[in-house]
């Protein structure tokens, strides 16, 4: 949470919803203070041999064992202290031999190996991952272990990939290279996410527009460069949020399935069901997977 602790639910103990269904207040689940809010979700199958990455707003970073979280109270566990008025980002499970990629909201983007992070205990305040200069702030915290291209998207809806290679790996603490160029034009960056490139990533402005589409559209650009429009945007509007999910298949094997039975339609009564009925499987087979 934005106060630095940790909780913990099993999937099942989570009210399963349809895909709009409203959920339920997350206060029902979690005992959570005045004022605090959910930053990060995470889901983990294993604990030993791995580490948790906290990244603050203001550029700190601090790695602890994730073995550290394997018993959690109702009442949460800290994770990380603070030092002024600075606020969690974000946090990510790593194997140990990671790369940490963090960017601010200036265009730039800082690399470097997760052992120059020393593991301690929880409750730290971290060490300096990134020097921050004037107002900037941290947006993005990701890893290598994620994917290999670098998506990043503007407050104005600009947007591009780069691949991870054209970062040159730096000590923690550096001020970053340039991942994307800011101008008037592109506003600050609001999200940077590490992606294959097959996935699908979601938008959401400040008047409450939500899109979402796949990667597969959003060019390769090089790392001066601003990028291409994903987003139209009204005046006065701009971008609030950026996540990226696995790629939505469902509608398409339906809408192939559906192909599939109108084009063998002009086919024999025996051989148009034996079609359907393989479609049929199919979908239902990848629907359960």
């Amino acid at each position: 949470t934005n106060t630095g602790r940790v909780f913990r639910k099993r999937g099942h103990e989570i009210p399963e919803a349809s895909r709009i269904g409203r959920g339920i207040p997350v206060i029902n689940l979690l005992e959570l203070e005045e004022n605090e809010t959910i930053v990060s979700l995470i889901s983990v199958d294993s604990y030993e041999n791995k580490f948790l990455v906290f990244a603050t707003k203001l550029g700190n970073v601090v790695r602890i064992k994730l073995e550290e979280f394997i018993r959690i109270a109702s009442v949460g566990k800290k994770g990380i202290r603070f030092r002024d008025d600075d606020a969690l980002l974000g946090v990510k499970v790593t194997d140990g031999n990671e790369e940490i990629l963090i960017a601010n909201n200036k265009g730039k983007l800082a690399r470097f190996n997760e052992s120059l992070v020393r593991p301690t205990g929880r409750g730290g305040q971290g060490v300096k991952g990134m020097t921050l200069e004037g107002d900037a702030h941290l947006i993005g915290l990701a890893t290598s272990g994620s994917g290999k291209l670098v998506f990043v998207l503007s407050e104005k809806g600009l947007g591009k990939m780069t691949p991870v290679d054209e970062y040159r790996i730096t000590n923690r603490g550096a001020k970053g290279v340039t991942t994307i160029n800011i101008t008037e034009k592109t506003g600050e960056l609001v999200g940077m996410k590490v992606v294959n490139g097959d996935e699908d990533y979601m938008v959401i402005t400040n008047a409450g527009q939500v899109i979402r589409s796949p990667l597969t559209q959003v060019r390769e650009c090089g790392r001066n460069s601003q990028g291409v429009k994903i987003i139209t945007l009204k005046e006065g509007e701009s971008v609030s949020s950026l996540t990226v999910l696995p790629k939505e298949n469902d509608e398409e094997n339906v809408e192939e399935g559906l192909k599939n039975t109108e084009e063998n339609s002009v086919n024999s009564p025996s051989e148009t069901a034996e079609n359907i009925t393989e479609n049929s499987t199919e979908i239902s087979e990848e629907k359960s997977e």
